[in-house]
């Protein structure tokens, strides 16, 4: 787990009335101190707009774990070229949903619609082996039907819509489970993973975790995550609520639940 100690808040320097306040925050994974330092909005802030912020924090977890996995005479297996991984379901937050919804829309065309089939495909398949529905709500499943979920995606075999030539092809903006969801075992041992198997990189906090709770304190209707081969569709029929909390009170809340312990009060200088 991180230890997370607040360094408190200061307002950016030669502002009258600052619109964003610096906050500095010290991080300790595998017993190595980080110094953070965040610009975070005063005023009322959608969570999905920390997006860079959050992905930038899980980079900064992963790194410190592969440390200290090199440390013990470890290393980890995934490389680009192996895209073993990229048939498992991968759980999205909602703002993550959203996120790549945007990001396909982006895409010029005719990629946008070679990548929209793809997805439309799998959605496809998914209904044909009876999965669709399931997967659509899986704030009611339990964890063990969840891990039977797993199991039945992970025998059809679908790709990514975003794997190209066993590789991602939007690595930096790759799911924040993409990004925790590295392995030590030889990977070879990830086409057939079980758990004799495959051992996963051991991390200090679970970001993917963090969020999804962040997202179900913001709006209690939220569901437990969405899964990304059906982010698209998920993403049209919900729109994101109106922004209604500072992002100060975010960024306090992200690394609270990171270390699972009340902060300090920061202190305002204005």
């Amino acid at each position: 787990m991180a230890d997370i100690h607040s360094k408190g808040m200061n307002p950016a320097q030669g502002k009258h009335i600052p619109e964003f306040l610096t906050a500095s925050f010290v991080m300790v994974l595998a017993g190595k101190h980080l110094d953070i330092s965040i610009n975070a909005p005063i005023g009322p802030t959608r969570l999905a707009t920390m997006l860079p912020l959050i992905q930038s924090v899980t980079d900064l977890i992963v790194e410190s774990a592969i440390e200290a996995c090199t440390e013990k005479g470890l290393n980890v297996s995934c490389k680009k070229g192996c895209g073993a991984c990229c048939v498992q379901v991968v759980p999205l937050a909602q703002m993550e949903a959203r996120h790549i919804r945007e990001l396909l829309e982006r895409m010029p065309e005719p990629r946008r619609s070679v990548i929209r089939n793809r997805f439309a495909e799998g959605e496809r398949r998914l209904q044909e082996a009876g999965l669709l529905e399931r997967f659509l709500d899986t704030s009611k499943l339990s964890e063990a039907e969840l891990q039977s979920l797993g199991l039945d995606y992970f025998h059809q075999r679908l790709q990514c819509p975003f794997l190209e030539e066993q590789s991602c092809s939007i690595h930096a903006d790759r799911p924040i489970r993409c990004r925790e969801y590295l392995v030590t075992s030889p990977a070879e041992h990830c086409a057939n993973p079980t758990a004799q198997l495959v051992r996963r990189l051991a991390l200090p906090g679970n970001v993917l975790a963090t969020l999804i709770h962040m997202e179900k304190g913001l709006n209690a209707g939220a569901s437990r995550w969405v899964p990304l081969i059906l982010s698209l569709r998920w993403a049209e029929t919900h729109q994101d609520k109106p922004a209604e909390r500072p992002g100060t009170e975010l960024v306090r809340e992200l690394f609270e639940s990171l270390s699972e312990k009340k902060l300090p009060n920061p202190t305002f200088p204005l």
